[in-house]
């Protein structure tokens, strides 16, 4: 997963505390590296099956964040989250 927009801190950090603050999923791992390389802090890892499991609630509860951002902001952007199968 990546964020196209800035997040303070890292996207791993920012996902695992979502998920745990919409009540989805209060041990969700993410990971910061691959194959022994550190990512980027608008990138992270997570197992294909951790996601499977989460996937759907979170997908409802970040559409309904970004709305909430729209709206608290005034405007028509919203942070995004990208799912790449590829490294």
């Amino acid at each position: 997963l990546h964020s196209t927009k800035s997040v303070r801190g890292s996207i791993s950090h920012y996902l695992q505390a979502f998920l745990r603050n919409a009540s989805i999923q209060n041990d969700f791992k993410t990971y910061a590296s691959l194959h022994g390389c550190d990512l980027v802090s608008f990138q992270c890892v997570v197992a294909r099956h951790e996601w499977c499991r989460v996937k759907e609630r979170f997908s409802d509860a970040f559409g309904m964040h970004k709305k909430a951002c729209r709206r608290a902001n005034g405007g028509c952007t919203a942070p995004i989250l990208k799912e790449e199968d590829r490294p």
